[in-house]
C-alpha cells in the first residue's frame, strides 16, 4: 500500500521528511522527525518580481544550479512558444485528446521549471477537457501566462547573471 505521498515536482526536502517519517527510529538521535523548511523562505525576491512568470527562488531551489535551469527555461521557451496556438487549432479540429495531451505535458515541465501559472493554467486545460468546463476561457488564460512568462524567459536570457539583475538569488553562479 502507500504510505505517504510527495507530490510533483519534488523539493527534496520534503522527499527526505516523508522517507524519514516512515524508517524505524533506530540509529537516529530522536524519534521525532522536524518537518522541512519552507522552500520559499520569507518572501519574493527582486529578482522574482523583475521576471514575472518566473519563481526563481523555488527553480533554484529544485534545480541547484543557475546553468541548468537557465537551459531548461530556454528549451521550454523554444519547444512550447506556439503551445496555444496548437491548442487552438486543435480544438478547431475537434481533436480534444491532442490539446490534453500537449496541455498534460506543458503542466509538468512548467512545474518543474517554476512557471507556476503556466502550469496552472495548462493543469486547467487538461482538467476541463477531460472531464468538462469551458475550455476556450481556460485556453485564453493559459496564453496569457505563457506570454508573461516567455517574456521574462527572453529578458532572463539577456541577462548575463542573476547578480545582474540587481541581487544574487540562492547563490547563483
Amino acid at each position: 500500500g502507500m504510505s505517504d505521498f510527495v507530490a510533483k515536482p519534488v523539493d527534496p526536502p520534503k522527499l527526505y521528511y516523508a522517507v524519514l517519517k516512515w524508517l524505524p527510529a533506530q540509529g537516529l538521535n530522536s524519534t521525532h522527525v522536524a518537518p522541512p523548511p519552507d522552500s520559499r523562505g520569507v518572501g519574493a525576491t527582486s529578482i522574482d518580481s523583475a521576471l514575472p512568470g518566473i519563481d526563481i527562488e523555488r527553480g533554484l531551489h529544485m534545480w541547484r544550479r543557475e546553468e541548468p535551469y537557465r537551459k531548461f527555461l530556454s528549451s521550454f521557451a523554444e519547444d512550447y512558444a506556439e503551445s496555444a496556438t496548437q491548442m487552438k487549432r486543435s480544438l478547431e479540429a475537434n481533436d480534444g485528446s491532442s490539446a490534453a495531451a500537449l496541455a498534460h505535458k506543458i503542466k509538468g515541465a512548467a512545474s518543474n521549471l517554476a512557471l507556476l501559472d503556466v502550469a496552472k493554467w495548462a493543469s486547467e486545460v487538461d482538467k476541463r477537457l477531460k472531464y468538462g468546463g469551458s475550455v476556450d476561457e481556460a485556453v485564453a488564460s493559459y496564453a496569457s501566462a505563457l506570454e508573461v512568462a516567455l517574456g521574462s524567459i527572453v529578458k532572463l536570457s539577456q541577462t548575463p547573471r542573476w547578480g545582474a539583475m540587481g541581487q544574487t538569488a540562492g547563490g547563483g553562479t
